[in-house]
């Protein structure tokens, strides 16, 4: 095994892993990377994407010390890729999910390539722990067998909010390769469910209770610094020194974050707090469709059926 670990979050897009990955990117001996397993797009994106840090992933001296490290990070074999991402699609999971039983590497080459991608990261950082917040639980079969020490954080957020998030986009101008476009509810409902089945039906059953944890992003708002420390400690990630000043405000720096949320950029003084937009934003109609499409896990997590004070 390789004297890192990583911790890799699992779940829908518009979370919060962004927020989580820069706050524990602040925690001592972590790399917060993003969602690294876009690296072969995000490297190659004209106009050229750009990291966490502000500059072009193509002159970030980190990124470029990274792309040094093996030549798969710069020239990988097209089919490799191409089975790379073809794990994104939720028809492949499945097929991932039998291959990989009994420890096994679905894909052993792609499973080399991202391991090639860690090791570059963890040597040039020399972190003992790697964020990987790449959140496809595609993505997380591809490491069933890998040489690395993976930890799993199921991150959760209440469907709606999803769907509410899901409705707006949200515009890089810094790189617009990253921006965040609006998705139908149909589209957020059927990717929301897909991806909490895949997590808590292929993942979970696997790891034993020191490598997967679920949390959702409700209970993360409403006690930031102790949800973030328990975290933390969940990928054995010493606690002393972290980023906040009090329960809910954290002084947030720049990470080497290749893809994510793009508000992830610049030196933030970050107020946390537990609130919920969609019960006054999200158009009747859709909560009515999203809370019965997923009923059946609402009460899994701890979401209510109907929110307090709902119209």
């Amino acid at each position: 095994m390789s004297d890192y670990r990583v911790l890799f979050i699992v779940g829908p897009g518009r979370s919060g892993s962004t927020l989580i990955g820069e706050i524990l990117g602040q925690y001592p001996h972590v790399a917060n990377g993003g969602e690294l397993l876009l690296w072969w797009l995000a490297s190659r994106s004209t106009p050229a994407r750009r990291c966490g840090c502000g500059d072009s992933l193509t002159t970030c001296e980190f990124w470029t010390a990274v792309s040094a490290q093996h030549p798969s990070l710069t020239s990988p074999d097209p089919q490799v890729i191409d089975e790379l991402y073809r794990a994104r699609s939720v028809r492949h999971w499945p097929r991932l999910w039998w291959k990989s039983r009994g420890g096994r590497q679905a894909k052993p080459e792609v499973t080399e390539l991202i391991t090639h991608l860690y090791d570059a990261i963890a040597t040039v950082s020399e972190a003992s722990v790697i964020v990987d917040s790449s959140k496809s639980p595609g993505y997380r079969l591809l490491l069933s067998g890998s040489t690395v020490h993976v930890r799993t954080l199921h991150l959760q957020r209440d469907p709606r909010s999803v769907v509410n998030s899901w409705r707006h986009e949200k515009i890089d101008a810094l790189s617009p390769g990253d921006s965040l476009f609006a998705i139908h509810p149909l589209r957020s409902i059927f990717e929301w469910c897909a991806q909490t089945l895949a997590a808590q039906r292929f993942i979970a059953p696997r790891l034993s209770a020191d490598d997967f944890l679920t949390l959702t992003y409700e209970e993360f708002t409403k006690a930031p610094r102790g949800r973030s420390n328990q975290i933390a400690t969940f990928a054995e990630i010493e606690t002393s020194t972290n980023p906040f000043h009090d329960e809910n405000h954290a002084s947030i720096h720049p990470t080497h974050n290749i893809a994510g949320n793009p508000d992830r950029r610049g030196d933030i003084e970050r107020e946390i707090l537990a609130k919920e937009t969609w019960p006054r934003e999200l158009p009747v109609r859709w909560t009515f469709v999203t809370t019965a499409l997923c009923a059946a896990f609402l009460p899994r997590f701890g979401y209510r059926f109907k929110a307090r004070g709902a119209r």
